[in-house]
């Protein structure tokens, strides 16, 4: 320290210094910045006429301070009469000239102390100066207050920010009245963060000012994820131009980076702009701080680089008394300005700036003008008031008694008073300013300020400072207007500065290498982020979704197929026909039992067959309710016990007819009478049906179909709440239980084809077994194939179980019920007998035309009568052989029926009519007839004669004799022909099921 101070002394020595000065009881210095430079022939001197260039806003800030004196003494601020007096010195924007004043007003505060025996101290009598406002820049203020700190003297200062003279452990003495650059720091981030520039290029001085200031707005940027493209550092002498313009075109070759944040004095602010418009830099955003953000000169000549810039300055209070002030000393009169030099340079000044019609006018224009001009004077006048206010709490804080007059407090006020002591008044207080209230914290700063941002606009090749917002202090808030700002480009239209375009709704950002460059990735299903730049997606609850764009969650109603929807009104109706359909069919095979159609399908078989169908049809009605765990479980039990019915009792009925009528079934196993039973085939169905039941037992166990809501995530979000029926391995191993009796059936059904139309209308169940299984393959396909549950799915099972049940009537039942209805000459025994004659000479001709009746067993009693015709055929006409030996009657051209109308059939109802109708089974030629050959038969049986002939020309076969049959041949066959008419007995029901046979004797 003591080293610094020997170096100082010796560069202050070199220099002269002039000041302004007002004499009064106290004193405090003013040190403002009247020239920017000093040349070698510049005397410094506010009145030399030398070529130092004027710092005009120096002049009014000095000027300023001289009013708020004068308002001080005016409205006797200081009690007791007390005057205040100034010392206002120009630093010139130089350290040395700054610490030359600081030193002299050292030398005014300093007192001489002796020591005596007593230990008494006595001091100088003349000890005016009490505190000092400036030295403006920080760096000044930082080397002035190094000075004053060491003799206890108050520096209040305007223009001073940075932050580093908060530190009270070095700089005691210091106070101000303007926000520090901390403060700056953050409503500077925050502007370039309401603008949405995260990629900027920041240009700076190594020096107190902008050094601080830019590592407390890296710290904010950090805070506000502001990265910097360009980090250019300037040492605090400026480089060369060329290293300059290295820099610079660094700068302007980075992409995607449009805003340059330059922090630097006005003069080095200068230099730099300077060498940039050289570069053509523009179409850029120019950031200026406070240092130069109000640099008319600066803006105006390089107006084409600063354009659509942005300036952040310390809040404008106006001051109307001040204004006041400057319009009187234009009016002074010739005579009084030349004899007062300042007075002369003051309205020099403001005449060539153009102030003096700005004083006079009242327009917006020339508002903006003087708003740039005092911009800093309302700081000024509060560090006066704030030093007066100090003064007169301490003078009137002293004990006086109360016979003491006016001028003795005066004279106990001055003799009391020195800066040490005023310090105390300083922090921690709340004055009356000269324009508005205002607090002094415990780090000298002020507790409450404001920051005005301003844009440069382009008025017809003058600069346009327009206010387009504030910043707060107190609530860190920032308050702009965009639609004001105009960057270059038109009002409004803000330019991009990022690195990476926005992330908005419904993307989140993936941070890169650089914090500021990202990639923007959309959320995931069911996903949102609802604000832009996201740094993830959060999930929507279960009862919503995502929408289109992945920005919010929107509520999804729950859906499932039920009697509301459309489809379900259709099908309902269906599945009501086919129900009702069933029950009349199931009424006509009732009411029809008896007749030979019905009586040759197995009644009991089919009654419960129709039944079945008739449940499968009630299927869709409890699939149409809302789903839920038991209803879930009924619907798929009762799915697979009823088509494991239907299928098992189809199966029963092919079955039992193939054990009947097959002739490759010839063991006594097959031909038990208990095989053929229906007994036997109801046991057989409830085994199968077991077998169905304990799997879903099984399944209902281990992994039981529950109801389930589905969340269908596409353009259209939905929820569907459906039965996990098919979504166990379980419902594999009972479809694939319906799959193998499906098969059975089929396969049985197809074999079975060549059958007596009869005997359960064989090629109409092999048609219809064909259909149910192409028909359930095709819908599950479908069904399966579809990728999202919903009504779809829940449609094409439905009409698989239609669909199904109307296939098993249409080709098993109908048949019947049209022979019943509408073909009642069909509908009696002689016509199931030439059924038979015609099954058994196809069955002979395809079994090398010949067989044995030996082979036949179980087919019942069996007769034989000998007959032939003139032209030797096998068959010629079929005969009718009555049980009590009546005579046969031909029947080959007309057989008599009673045939009923439609009404009586149906129900009962209606007259019979009598008609005759030819009726041929087989018939080898046409050429003629054979004649009518009364003939009896004798039944084939031990409890008959055994006579071997009779009279009419028959004969007895003994039961078991083999009998051979030769088919009808091209060759002339012997004229004797035996025919042989079989009878079967059905031993559970009696039904009469006649097969003809015939054989050569």
């Amino acid at each position: 320290m003591l080293l610094t101070m020997v170096v100082l002394v010796g560069f202050i020595k070199t220099t002269t210094q002039y000041s302004l000065t007002l004499e009064g009881d106290l004193t405090i210095g003013g040190l403002f910045p009247m020239h920017l430079q000093q040349p070698q022939s510049c005397s410094c001197d506010p009145l030399s006429t030398s070529q130092c260039r004027r710092y005009t806003k120096g002049i009014f800030l000095a000027e300023s301070m001289v009013y708020a004196v004068e308002l001080v003494n005016k409205q006797a601020i200081l009690p007791f009469n007390v005057s205040l007096g100034y010392n206002i010195s120009d630093t010139c924007s130089s350290l040395g000239v700054s610490l030359s004043s600081a030193l002299t007003y050292a030398s005014l505060r300093k007192s001489q102390w002796f020591h005596q025996d007593n230990r008494t101290f006595t001091q100088e009598k003349r000890r005016t100066l009490l505190g000092v406002i400036g030295a403006g820049k920080s760096e000044l203020s930082l080397a002035v207050n190094y000075i004053l700190s060491l003799y206890d003297i108050p520096q209040v200062a305007y223009a001073s920010s940075a932050t580093f003279l908060n530190d009270k452990s070095r700089y005691k003495t210091f106070l101000r009245v303007l926000p520090p650059d901390g403060l700056q720091a953050k409503a500077i981030a925050q502007l370039i963060a309401h603008f949405k520039w995260n990629y900027i290029s920041m240009v700076s001085t190594d020096d107190h000012y902008s050094g601080a200031l830019r590592q407390a707005f890296k710290e904010e940027a950090r805070r506000l994820d502001i990265c910097l493209s360009n980090d250019v550092v300037f040492s605090n002498t400026l480089p060369p131009t060329d290293d300059i313009q290295n820099e610079l075109e660094k700068i302007k070759q980075t992409k995607n980076s449009s805003v340059i944040l330059l922090f630097a004095t006005e003069t080095k602010a200068e230099e730099i702009i300077k060498v940039a418009d050289a570069q053509n830099l523009t179409s850029r955003i120019w950031i200026a701080s406070d240092s130069w953000s109000n640099a008319k000169r600066i803006i105006q000549q390089r107006l084409s680089v600063l354009k659509g810039s942005v300036g952040i300055m310390f809040s404008y209070h106006r001051a109307d008394g001040f204004r006041e002030y400057l319009r009187g000393k234009l009016r002074k009169s010739t005579e009084i300005l030349d004899k007062n030099s300042w007075l002369q340079v003051l309205t020099d000044v403001l005449r060539t700036e153009g102030l003096d019609s700005a004083l006079q006018s009242q327009d917006a224009q020339s508002e903006k003008i003087l708003r740039t001009a005092f911009a800093q004077i309302d700081y000024v006048m509060n560090s006066v008031y704030l030093l007066s206010h100090a003064i007169r709490e301490f003078c009137l804080d002293l004990k006086f008694l109360s016979n003491t007059t006016a001028t003795e407090k005066k004279q106990k006020c001055l003799e009391t008073i020195y800066p040490k002591v005023l310090l105390g008044y300083l922090f921690n207080k709340t004055i009356r300013g000269f324009s508005r209230n205002f607090s002094i914290d415990e780090n000298g700063d002020p507790a409450e300020c404001q920051y005005d941002f301003y844009n440069i606009q382009d008025n017809n090749g003058e600069p346009n400072y327009v206010k387009i917002g504030q910043y707060d202090s107190k609530s860190m808030l920032l308050d702009l207007n965009d639609s004001i700002v105009d960057f270059g480009n038109g009002f409004g239209r803000i330019p991009a500065s990022q690195c990476s375009e926005v992330c908005p709704a419904g993307y989140f950002v993936i941070r890169e290498s650089i914090q500021c460059c990202w990639e923007c990735k959309p959320c995931q299903n069911n996903e949102i982020s609802n604000v832009s730049m996201a740094t993830s997606c959060v999930a929507c609850d279960d009862d919503y979704a995502a929408n289109e764009n992945k920005s919010r969650c929107v509520y999804v109603p729950l859906q499932y197929f039920s009697w509301t929807h459309p489809s379900a009104i259709v099908l309902g109706l269906i599945t009501i026909f086919g129900f009702l359909l069933t029950v009349f069919i199931l009424a006509v095979f009732i009411r029809h039992r008896k007749s030979p159609v019905v009586r040759a399908s197995c009644f009991e078989i089919t009654i419960a067959l129709l039944v079945s169908i008739a449940m499968g049809f009630l299927l869709p009605i409890i699939q149409l309710s809302k789903p839920s765990s038991s209803l879930c479980k009924a619907s798929a039990f009762l799915f697979a016990i009823i088509f494991t019915l239907i299928l098992s009792l189809t199966l029963a009925k092919i079955y039992r007819t193939v054990l009947i009528l097959n002739n490759r079934y010839s063991t006594k196993l097959y031909q038990a009478r208990c095989l053929r039973s229906s007994r036997a085939h109801f046991i057989t169905v409830a085994v199968l049906t077991a077998i169905q039941v304990s799997i879903c037992m099984a399944w209902f166990h281990d992994q039981p179909p529950l109801d389930k809501i589905t969340k269908t995530l596409s353009l259209n979000p939905s929820r569907y709440l459906w039965c996990t029926n098919n979504t166990s391995y379980w419902f594999l191993i009972s479809s694939g239980f319906l799959i193998l009796l499906s098969v059975l059936c089929t396969i049985l059904a197809f074999k079975s084809r060549n059958f007596p139309e009869n005997y359960n209308h064989a090629k109409f169940v092999s048609l219809a077994m064909f259909t149910f299984d192409m028909v359930w393959l095709s819908l599950m396909a479908a069904y399966y194939g579809s990728t999202e549950r919903g009504v779809k799915q829940h449609v094409i099972h439905i009409c698989a179980v239609i669909f199904s049940n109307f296939l098993l009537l249409l080709f098993i039942f109908a048949p019947k019920v049209y022979v019943i209805f509408f073909r009642p000459e069909l509908n009696n025994a002689r016509t199931f007998r030439e059924m038979n004659f015609q099954h058994i000479l196809q069955g002979a001709a395809e079994q090398s035309r010949t067989f044995s009746l030996a082979s036949l067993q179980g087919h019942g009693n069996v007769y034989m009568m000998s007959s032939g015709d003139e032209n030797n055929k096998a068959v010629q006409t079929p005969r009718t052989y009555t049980r009590d030996q009546q005579i046969q009657v031909d029947f080959k051209h007309q057989l008599v029926v009673h045939k009923r109308s439609l009404g009586h059939r149906i129900l009962g109802i209606g007259a019979r009519k009598r008609h005759m109708v030819e009726k041929r089974a087989y018939s080898e030629s046409d050429a003629c007839d054979p004649p009518e050959i009364p003939g009896k038969y004798f039944r084939s049986s031990s409890k008959r004669s055994n006579d071997s002939n009779d009279a009419n020309g028959l004969r007895m076969i003994e039961e078991g004799t083999p009998l051979a049959i030769t088919a009808p041949s091209t060759e002339p066959t012997p004229r004797q022909e035996t025919h042989l008419m079989t009878e079967h007995l059905d031993a559970e029901n009696n039904d009469d099921i006649f097969d003809i046979e015939a054989t050569k004797n």
